[in-house]
């Protein structure tokens, strides 16, 4: 299947290139119907594009069962990662907050063995969120043989873009989630 091509207007993109430290940015469209958003991921630096998948921001884009899961409730739930590698490892999370707006934090270490809830960068305030889907990006910080945990929804962690794994927390254990390199 051949790729489209979209061709946005100058003075739709411009004012965002000049406002930008960015290497790179994502553009998102709609390519049929409301749950169907992709986006076109442009390197700044060298011109290259690529189509990439981005949420979409209806919950009812998630079916029945998991558009219940999407809309705000009184429910709100922690994130506990559990470094089940015998290796040292950064995470980084991109969720929806108690204000339905997706955002991206990072970067926590864990030692192996380690689990913990992650918590804001004062160490006090647990992050939260009423929803039950969200992305995580790992990976190694030793001097092995890196190992990532990744996919292809991107977002951006420190103006960094990364390629995050979904996660969907369908036994209703409060968002925990974990890696292993065995």
């Amino acid at each position: 299947m051949k790729p489209a091509v979209i061709f946005l207007p100058i003075f739709v993109v411009l004012p965002f290139l000049v406002a930008t430290t960015e290497t790179a940015i994502a553009i998102p469209y709609r390519s049929g119907g409301k749950c169907s958003f992709s986006g076109i991921d442009i390197d700044l630096v060298t011109g290259q594009t690529r189509s990439i998948f981005m949420p979409p921001e209806d919950p009812s884009c998630y079916g029945d069962q998991s558009a219940s899961q999407q809309r705000p409730s009184q429910q709100s739930y922690q994130f506990r990662f559990s470094n089940n590698c015998s290796r040292p490892v950064k995470v980084a999370l991109g969720y929806r907050n108690l204000n339905n707006n997706w955002e991206t934090r990072g970067w926590w270490q864990f030692a192996p063995g380690e689990k913990a809830n992650l918590s804001k960068k004062d160490g006090d305030s647990p992050i939260m969120s009423n929803n039950r889907i969200f992305y995580f990006y790992a990976e190694t910080i030793d001097a092995g043989n890196p190992l990532t945990w990744q996919s292809d929804t991107y977002m951006s962690v420190n103006g960094q873009r990364l390629g995050f794994r979904e996660e969907r927390d369908t036994k209703g254990n409060n968002n925990d989630f974990s890696v292993d390199c065995k």
